[in-house]
């Protein structure tokens, strides 16, 4: 799935603006030069927004944080709090889309 300029401007403003999904200016920094290095990698996770679309569906959480990190192999760790009070992280493989519970 590809956004089109538009949309992910649109997006990526609100989730900057909306403190419910714990973003912060430096993980969104780091994210955006993550993106930019996407067009030369055939990723298929290219943004923090849609590594959170694709945890949301798997796990019943609130979004925390979302940190983009290129060690071992491109992604994103994301910061989740269950209903109960449970913290746990996630890693999101960007080449592969898969998800594993840290």
């Amino acid at each position: 799935m590809r956004l089109t300029s538009l949309t992910f401007l649109f997006f990526f403003t609100w989730l900057v603006a909306s403190p419910s999904h714990g973003l912060n200016l430096n993980s969104m920094t780091a994210a955006s030069s993550l993106i930019a290095s996407n067009k030369a990698q055939n990723l298929i996770i290219t943004s923090p927004q849609q590594a959170i679309s694709v945890v949301k569906r798997k796990y019943k959480a609130k979004v925390l944080r979302v940190q983009s990190t290129n060690q071992g192999s491109p992604g994103y760790k994301v910061k989740l709090v269950t209903k109960d009070g449970q913290v746990f992280t996630v890693f999101v493989n960007a080449v592969t889309g898969a998800v594993s519970r840290n």
